[in-house]
């Protein structure tokens, strides 16, 4: 089974809480005059499903933001969220799962999507937003039980406006498992993630440090 879609909308992303009125520390300030992000979309979709449980999709698409929130420092190194001006993104995506017998998934994605300035004489990516990202995961189901294990890539990234001084890119690695029974009326569900199973080091911004290897767990309940 083959289609093809073509798609266009628009989206908004809103400043969180914490963006706009978190408590100032060392180095670090909230910004409560910060706006919304803004963003028009369009897309062309094809997506395909064959025998055998094999599914995917390839997509490309142009995004244009308006008002983008990305941390940066100002002239005294001191971070705070803030709007940027016009910017472009023009790229592709392709996914493909297989859901195999015995209640195994395999899937995976790849994400190319470079972000610049969209303004004459800046041309410069984006800080913080990376052009290549991928993802694969395998998840294995046995009646209660659910166990997954997930790699993530994250391409390089510019900590600046001037595109500069790079941010290496990153592979992490993560493990989690989840049990699930019915419970009067809903679900109870226990979860239990290692993230950054190799504690390898990382920066998500400039000059601070990634989070290690971290062990969370949770317990939830669903009412149906």
């Amino acid at each position: 089974l083959l289609t093809f879609g073509m798609y266009a909308g628009r989206s908004v992303r809103y400043p969180t809480f914490g963006s706009l009125f978190f408590v100032p520390g060392v180095g670090v300030r909230s910004n409560p005059e910060l706006a919304e992000e803004r963003s028009r979309d369009v897309e062309a979709r094809l997506a395909w499903r064959s025998p055998g449980g094999f599914s995917g999709y390839m997509a490309g698409f142009d995004r244009r933001l308006n008002g983008a929130i990305v941390w940066l420092p100002d002239f005294r190194f001191v971070w705070s969220p803030r709007n940027l001006p016009a910017a472009r993104v023009r790229g592709a995506e392709a996914a493909l799962t297989w859901m195999g017998g015995a209640n195994w998934e395999v899937s995976g994605s790849w994400t190319w999507a470079p972000a610049r300035f969209d303004f004459p004489g800046n041309e410069n990516p984006l800080p913080y937003r990376p052009a290549h990202l991928g993802r694969l995961e395998v998840v294995r189901s046995l009646g209660p039980v659910r166990a997954s294990a997930q790699a993530g890539y994250t391409g390089e990234r510019f900590p600046n406006l001037a595109g500069t001084n790079s941010l290496a890119a990153l592979l992490l690695f993560d493990l989690a498992a989840a049990w699930t029974r019915a419970i009067r009326g809903g679900e109870l569900v226990l979860d239990v993630r290692l993230e950054n199973v190799t504690d390898g080091q990382h920066e998500i911004v400039a000059g601070y440090p990634g989070a290690g290897r971290t062990l969370r767990a949770g317990v939830t309940y669903r009412v149906r």
